[in-house]
């Protein structure tokens, strides 16, 4: 019975490594001698585990590039719970903890690939991307 359970088990194992997760990419700058931070943040990406190192560079360099940043304090892609309950709620509460910090948060629409228009000089990136900003501060008395 053990051997049935260690071949279900590593069956399993195989094929998580080739699973794909929903990944969410946060890039942090802040601004030197000023408390300012503004947090890059894309929507969920589906990526194979094995692609989180190269993605999170990826990410890091798209944000400097198209934001002009000459660094970025962090840039890292984790991944995310494929359970869309606990998406909700895990976004809802990271967005909630931004804004209490009074944080910038720019919003990235980022779709990892070859550029479509390698013409643009933003698009020296091999990832390409729209991008928006949503301000979480609240105006009153802020």
């Amino acid at each position: 019975m053990s051997a049935a359970i260690s071949s279900v088990l590593a069956l399993a194992t195989c094929s998580a490594s080739a699973q794909t997760w929903a990944f969410e990419c946060v890039a942090t700058s802040a601004t030197p001698g000023r408390e300012h931070i503004t947090i890059y943040v894309s929507q969920l990406l589906p990526m194979e585990l094995s692609q989180r190192v190269a993605l999170s560079g990826a990410w890091g360099e798209y944000v400097k590039a198209n934001y002009h940043l000459d660094t970025v304090s962090s840039a890292v892609c984790q991944p995310f719970s494929m359970n869309p309950a606990y998406q909700q709620q895990a976004l809802a509460a990271q967005q909630t903890a931004w804004k209490q910090q009074g944080w910038d948060v720019v919003h990235v629409i980022w779709k990892p690939g070859p550029s479509a228009s390698p013409s643009s000089a933003s698009d020296t990136s091999m990832y390409a991307g729209h991008r928006y900003r949503l301000d979480l501060r609240t105006s009153s008395g802020g």
